[in-house]
């Protein structure tokens, strides 16, 4: 009697603890089931042979077999099956030394899968549960590093018979042991939340930050368009991602961190796509287009931050003829006015109190004939004249009293001569040595003091002293 009680008491715990899982989370630290022993006192003796293996069978009150198991050194060894009354299978799996080993399976008395678990040496690898219907109820995963003996997250998987799926994770930290009992899991974070309408993803979807800060959300509702919105740890919008069109076309929008818009980028259906950018009080800063078949700058448009214009840039289709090219001071005056036509180009620019700087003329891309350069005062300070790119002829360089300072001559880019030089005031300065492109050339101060001495050779600069 005392022999049978005892049994009958451990079977009971023995029951109650391979059927833990579906039940319960404290899986995850490794896990030696109870041992069911054929321990008796008489049977405790010095004879007794533990290497041998006792084939167990348990039985229901009414005489129908529940439990099959094998004891070997005193513990749990081989496989296990468990019935249910009605006879049907409710579960399944394999122990080696007492502990969980290979893939283990319970089941409903409707015979449709429970759960399915797959163990190595106690250690749970992953497991699934399924509703009584056949549907997947909940999947967990064991992630471990490469050495194999130290979990880096667990995540499980919740699947609502609603066809909503929620994704928890815990991670029990770097370097600790997976058999430490440190790993098991006191709390989890949601990592993420899915919703599905006819076995696809449907309506939205989540994903979090382990501070359980939203990270992720996508949004989809069968149209021709998806939209997806990507959040900070502190769970600030960062990336609005929209796509349209049957050809999904992009209309992306990236934030500051304080969760102002900083750039959108745009495109439609015409091969083109608009790129803004924005200042972190929200103002527009740059507007680029850009022609999306050969990813060339089209137009672009820059603004102060107090709103006026500060760049207006224009090109052809193809990006590669500009049309126009006028900047702004932030006072609002033009800096730089550009004239365009046929080949020829023409550039004003102004100082900022609205005198006139320069004036320079392209042909074909090139600077072509007269050149002039003003101090701000409204005097020229410098004419020049260029033919296809190279400075060519005559070049007169003012103070901005009108006095001459120097004179030079040209011949296809190379400094060949320089007749004449005087400080500010008039007085006659030493040019230097410089004949047909060879020599000296002497710099000055206004007050006439040498500034610098440079060599030429074959009208080319090579050194100062």
């Amino acid at each position: 009697m005392r022999k049978t009680s005892l049994i009958k008491v451990i079977i009971l715990v023995f029951f109650i603890t391979i059927k833990i899982y579906p039940q319960k989370e404290a899986i995850y630290a490794k896990q030696k089931i109870i041992r069911i022993s054929t321990y008796d006192p008489v049977w405790n003796s010095n004879t007794r042979d533990f290497s041998k293996t006792d084939e167990k069978k348990e039985y229901y009150a009414s005489g129908k077999i529940r439990f099959l198991y094998s004891i070997k050194y005193n513990s749990v060894n081989g496989k296990v099956i468990e019935y249910y009354e009605n006879g049907n299978l409710k579960l399944e799996g394999k122990y080696l030394k007492g502990v969980k080993e290979g893939v283990h399976k319970t089941y409903y008395d409707n015979k449709n899968i429970e759960s399915i678990s797959e163990y190595k040496q106690g250690d749970l690898l992953e497991a699934t549960i399924y509703y009584k219907s056949g549907k997947v109820k909940e999947k967990t995963t064991l992630k471990i590093d490469e050495s194999g003996n130290k979990i880096r997250r667990i995540l499980k998987y919740f699947f609502s018979e609603k066809n909503k799926v929620k994704v928890l994770s815990f991670d029990p930290g770097r370097g600790k042991s997976k058999t430490s009992n440190s790993t098991q899991p006191e709390k989890y974070f949601l990592v993420s939340e899915y919703n599905y309408k006819n076995e696809k993803l449907f309506g939205k979807q989540k994903e979090y930050h382990s501070n359980g800060k939203i990270k992720y959300q996508k949004i989809i509702d069968g149209s021709k368009q998806r939209k997806e919105t990507f959040f900070s740890r502190e769970g600030i919008k960062s990336i609005e991602k929209m796509y349209k069109g049957e050809n999904f076309s992009r209309d992306w929008k990236f934030y500051y961190p304080n969760g102002s818009l900083k750039s959108r980028y745009c495109e439609d259906y015409e091969d083109k796509s608009i790129d803004s950018i924005f200042y972190k009080t929200g103002k527009l800063n740059k507007v680029i287009k850009i022609n999306e078949k050969n990813g060339r700058i089209v137009a672009k448009k820059e603004f102060y931050e107090n709103e006026n214009l500060k760049l207006i840039y224009e090109l052809d289709e193809k990006g590669e003829k500009i049309i126009t090219n006028n900047t702004f001071y932030e006072n609002g005056n033009i800096n730089c006015f550009q004239e365009m036509k046929k080949d020829m180009i023409k550039i004003t620019c102004y100082f900022e109190n609205g005198k006139v700087r320069s004036l320079n003329n392209y042909f074909l891309e090139e600077l072509e004939g007269e050149q002039k350069y003003y101090h701000e005062n409204g005097n020229i300070a410098r004419i020049e004249f260029f033919n296809k790119g190279n400075k060519n002829g005559v070049e007169e360089i003012y103070y901005d009293n009108k006095q001459v300072y120097q004179i030079k001559y040209w011949e296809d880019g190379k400094l060949m001569n320089v007749k004449k030089c005087y400080t500010k005031q008039g007085k006659k300065l030493d040019v230097g040595t410089l004949k047909n492109g060879n020599g000296t050339l002497n710099v000055y101060f206004e007050d006439g003091e040498l500034k610098q001495t440079k060599v030429y050779e074959e009208g080319e600069y090579k050194d100062s002293y």
